[in-house]
């Protein structure tokens, strides 16, 4: 199953000014986000996937990639990419 959100690419800085990382802020994962063809079809999420019970599905997605509700560039969990070439960072994480 694929989930894919864009963000802005946020920085922290140090109080010398050297960046400390970048993150975009995970917003709430909805059905939008989600190839729902390739979610039916997923052994493990497949059977919520036309359910009410779908999207605390995805928030328990969410905690489990994102317990910081940000995706760090510097520290990317397994399944995640990130692509930051345009105006906004597109995050696509691959949920086995």
């Amino acid at each position: 199953m694929r989930i894919t959100f864009k963000g802005k690419l946020r920085r922290t800085v140090y109080a010398d000014g050297t960046l400390a990382y970048e993150y975009v802020t995970v917003p709430k994962l909805t059905e939008k986000h989600c190839d729902m063809r390739a979610a039916s079809q997923h052994p493990k999420y497949g059977m919520w996937a036309s359910s009410t019970l779908f999207p605390g599905q995805l928030a328990g997605i969410k905690r489990r990639y994102f317990p910081k509700g940000e995706v760090r560039l510097n520290d990317l969990p397994d399944g995640v990419n990130v692509n930051t070439s345009g105006y906004l960072a597109v995050v696509t994480v691959d949920v086995p």
